[in-house]
């Protein structure tokens, strides 16, 4: 945050959100030398004195942080309180905050040190002076809050429409508690109420993937069983709280099932209670690129199946993680065998060109050798894909959609880290393309085949007696009216649309 002068507090305070809190992009850095260092004799203690009336405390992933006792409230920092004139500046910020609640009416919020805690983030300004953001909790109602007008609906859900309940906002607030819990778990960790109520919300979790098929939970059941075994069990000598690392774990997990409640609009009459519905439009229908439109034809109709795929695990944005991975596993396998198709294809070929019967100039190894051709395009692509969801487990379905298909070689060389939540409506033909790369490999390899098939008849069909002409005719036009009569019974959206046109042929032939 680079403004000084945005808060009623003073000019170098602003507030800030829990999650914008800034402890990994410190720019501390420790100096590149070998120092040296003698321990004396007799030395046992090795902490620092910490400043009165401060108390340190360290995260479990590392960072230090303090805690300041207050009449109103009670301080927390990860400034480098050890540094005098860091610690000035801390002393300042808290003075300041103190003044304006006593010459300002808060009885909205009753400050007890117990209850409200008080966080700093001290940075530096461009013109490295130091300010500091800042934002209260309070534990009675799990919320925080700040003395300045808040822009929640930039800052905390600016791709999240339709907004307008308390009650709804409460889930992302709560969300951003539980966030300001894990960021200073220590001395106040999880209790035992706290434990009780994720594992009941994992339990139900659990049970809804069970019942329900479009769950909109975003874990997968040996994920939320990882989780209970993290959680300690009540027994009867559990009578404290529970401890730091633990505690951490769980208020994280708590933020994180609070803010799913938030984007599934968690008790508000439009609530989504499946995977892959709208809460805006129900009846809305995906956009096409025109890419796809004219690649659908030539692709066998596959990139529209992945489409369907991918279309029933969005929701307004939100893609369902679980869903991806299941459907990145089963698309991994189906590329494994293709790999193996595109091989035996191959083979076929090169002992078709090896009958010295086929003529070097005939039709028929011209087009023999586009078969080979579209049968390593298959087997090049599949072995990219899967290499690349190999060593990519994880692989988010946007990192998969900036795929283009105008930029192959970037496409092969790196990817781009973005988050697995973006907004749908934005880009509503970006996972066309991803739709088009992934039905590459079943694409060309039915490529490969249907060149196949057209030599192999032209082969049957070139320089034979008229009763084997026959024979053969009769024989591929059986196979062929098979093959389509399948591809007419099979698709039933395609069925649906050729009867669609048809029905409206003579209204467009009418007003033309």
């Amino acid at each position: 945050m680079s403004s000084e002068a945005c808060s009623v507090i003073g000019e170098l305070f602003y507030p800030i959100a829990p999650t914008e809190f800034e402890r990994s992009r410190r720019p501390d850095e420790v100096e590149d030398k070998h120092i040296r260092y003698n321990i004396g004799r007799l030395t046992i203690s090795f902490s620092r004195e910490t400043p009165q009336p401060w108390t340190s405390y360290i995260h479990p992933e590392g960072a230090r942080y303090f805690r300041g006792e207050h009449d109103l409230f009670t301080v927390y920092s990860d400034a480098n309180l050890f540094d005098p004139e860091t610690l000035r500046a801390v002393q300042q910020f808290v003075d300041q905050v103190d003044e304006y609640l006593t010459c300002h009416d808060t009885t909205e919020v009753p400050f007890d040190a117990e209850a409200v805690d008080l966080v700093l983030d001290v940075t530096l300004s461009a013109t490295k002076r130091m300010i500091c953001g800042y934002y209260f909790a309070y534990h009675p109602n799990r919320a925080v809050f700040w003395l300045d007008e808040f822009e929640s609906s930039q800052r905390l859900w600016s791709k999240t429409n339709g907004v307008t309940s308390p009650d709804h906002i409460l889930h992302e607030i709560q969300s951003q508690y539980w966030h300001h819990c894990a960021l200073f778990p220590s001395p106040r960790c999880a209790s035992q109420g706290v434990i009780n109520e994720l594992r009941d919300i994992i339990h139900h979790a659990i049970g809804d993937h069970i019942v329900s098929p479009t769950s909109t939970v975003s874990y997968g059941i040996e994920e939320l069983r990882g989780m209970l075994q993290l959680l300690p069990a009540k027994t009867r000598e559990t009578n404290g709280d529970s401890g730091l690392g633990v505690s951490r774990i769980a208020y994280l997990l708590m933020k994180q099932f609070a803010h799913e409640r938030f984007l599934h609009f968690y008790g508000e009459p439009a609530a989504r209670l499946n995977r892959g519905t709208s809460i805006y439009d129900k009846n809305k229908v995906h956009k096409r690129s025109f890419l796809i439109h004219i690649l659908k034809y030539l692709l066998f109709g596959a990139p529209c199946d992945h489409l369907h795929e991918i279309e029933s695990m969005m929701s307004d944005g939100l893609l369902s993680q679980v869903a991806w991975r299941d459907f990145i596993d089963r698309i991994c396998k189906d590329w494994t065998h293709l790999t193996l198709y595109s091989t035996v294809l191959i083979n076929v070929d090169v002992a078709v060109l090896s009958i010295q019967s086929v003529d070097t100039s005939s039709p028929v190894k011209i087009i023999i050798h586009l078969s080979i051709l579209s049968s390593l395009g298959s087997l090049f692509f599949a072995l990219l894909l899967l290499r690349r969801n190999n060593t990519r487990p994880n692989i988010s379905a946007d990192e998969a959609a900036r795929f283009c298909p105008c930029n192959i070689v970037c496409f092969l060389m790196r990817f781009e880290q973005v988050k697995i939540m973006n907004s749908y409506q934005d880009s509503s033909c970006r996972y066309d393309n991803i739709a088009i790369i992934y039905s590459l490999p079943y694409a060309l390899l039915m490529w490969g085949i249907l060149f196949f098939v057209t030599g192999f008849a032209t082969m049957c069909l070139w320089d034979t007696a008229p009763v084997n002409s026959v024979i053969f005719s009769m024989a591929w036009v059986s196979l062929g009216s098979l093959i389509v009569f399948y591809g007419w019974i099979s698709s039933t959206d395609a069925r649906q649309q050729w009867l669609l046109w048809i029905q409206e042929l003579p209204c467009r032939l009418l007003v033309k």
